[in-house]
């Protein structure tokens, strides 16, 4: 049998799967660690699920001032982690079940290119099978990137993965980057009692968002205790029977010590062993598969979305990318209905950020000042920040509790750009909770 699409990659690119079955398109997954990649085994909803609990302890602690007792309050690390794992499997078997009324097939196993047009699968029990089809889309997202100069050993220096496992709360924890993962490790970790340090080699925290943002959550984690040294990267790491030493360097030269040390220094392709070379499908110095405006690789009829093709590796991203793709395979639409680039964040911390569209330096750098216009309602730690060109809404950004409407903002972005009138697809575009959309619920 010959596919009309093969995605090789079962995470939220799945959403580019439902809508190419729903065009009446032949459609096989090929799925390596179970459906839902990063985004539910060790991105959003795992982190989602651990914050909520160490949030909800921290409020148990504050109880007592409202008149609430709540004596000796523990948190039960094994209990959270199983909540944690039963939420996956939930959404999992939801997704499937999506997958398969749709008329999606899913194969587990491991794929690779063998030609343009046919994916070599090895099944989870050892078999090998020839897949082909018309077009082939990668989407095997990414993992934590693994600095040299810190080298994880899965105990005292873990990246998120090791993060999402962990079963004993350390005293001192240093966070080694300031970016979204690192700040959202950071309130979890203050919530729970721990002692944080934040290292961000730029000048302020998230320093891929509005500046506002950094600005609220910076004056939030001060008033936390949390220690944030901007401008520094650690120099040197030194095993001592207190803990580690870490040599600072740049705007900071102290050395402190931790009893963990958390890599919070961003994701990299998974991209290795799918035949890339032997087909000379093109990638940059990262490791990233080089695409056009139309997901199209170096090679006719291989393509490529989500964290792969690089930055923002977000879950919206590669679902609104994945549509994308199909409806111009199906040619349905048009460039002219697409849906906007939109880049979408949450982030689970204390205050909460939203984040939707152009920031407010992107605007002016793209548009010049005369044709933008910034309105700021709230203080630091509450604001909801609007930014329009020319009378437009181009972006919206929040920080504070809760920052829930922020996926109204996107619709309305979508609207003002004369993108309205595309059904659940902007749906693609405003859900922060980009897997609710995916079930259709």
């Amino acid at each position: 049998m010959q596919w009309d699409i093969i995605f090789i990659g079962g995470g939220m690119a799945c959403a580019g799967a439902l809508r190419a079955a729903s065009l009446g398109m032949r459609v096989v997954v090929v799925d390596k660690q179970g459906l839902g990649g990063t985004s539910l085994h060790a991105g959003c909803l795992p982190a989602r699920t651990l914050w909520h609990g160490a949030r909800l302890f921290r409020l148990v602690g504050e109880a007592d001032d409202y008149g609430i007792l709540a004596p000796g309050t523990i948190l039960n690390l094994d209990r959270l982690h199983r909540k944690r794992l039963a939420l996956r499997d939930h959404w999992q078997g939801l997704l499937r079940e999506r997958l398969e009324t749709a008329g999606v097939s899913v194969l587990q196993g491991t794929g690779s290119l063998e030609s343009a047009d046919s994916v070599i699968v090895r099944m989870a029990d050892g078999q090998t099978r020839t897949e082909h089809a018309r077009h082939i889309v990668i989407a095997t997202g990414s993992r934590p990137r693994r600095p040299a100069e810190l080298v994880p050993d899965g105990q005292t220096f873990i990246t998120s993965d090791e993060l999402l496992e962990l079963r004993i709360l350390p005293e001192r924890v240093c966070i080694v980057g300031g970016g979204s993962l690192g700040c959202e490790a950071a309130s979890f970790f203050s919530a729970l009692g721990c002692g944080v340090t934040v290292l961000e080699k730029e000048e302020r925290l998230l320093p891929e968002l509005d500046a506002d943002l950094a600005a609220g959550l910076g004056a939030a984690f001060r008033e936390s205790n949390i220690a944030v040294h901007h401008g520094t990267t650690a120099r040197d790491t030194r095993r001592t029977a207190e803990g580690v030493d870490i040599a600072l360097a740049g705007a900071s030269s102290a050395t402190i010590t931790a009893d963990l040390v958390l890599l919070a220094t961003g994701r990299t392709p998974v991209t290795s062993r799918l035949g890339l070379e032997r087909l000379h499908v093109a990638t940059d110095e990262v490791g990233c598969i080089k695409v056009d405006e139309s997901f199209a690789t170096s090679v006719p009829g291989i393509y490529a979305v989500g964290d792969v093709v690089g930055a923002p590796m977000l879950a919206s991203t590669a679902a609104l990318q994945a549509c994308r793709l199909v409806e111009r395979i199906a040619r349905v639409g048009g460039d002219e209905r697409s849906l906007p680039d939109l880049q979408l964040m949450q982030i689970d911390c204390t205050p909460g950020i939203a984040t939707v569209g152009m920031a407010e330096a992107d605007a002016l750098a793209r548009y010049g000042g005369d044709a933008v216009d910034v309105s700021r309602m709230g203080q630091a730690r509450d604001r909801l920040k609007l930014v329009r060109v020319n009378g437009r809404l181009v972006g919206a950004h929040a920080v504070g509790e809760p920052v829930t409407r922020i996926p109204a903002y996107a619709a309305a972005i979508a609207y003002e750009n004369g993108q309205a009138g595309f059904d659940d697809r902007l749906l693609w575009a405003s859900g922060l909770d980009a897997l609710s959309a995916v079930m259709n619920i």
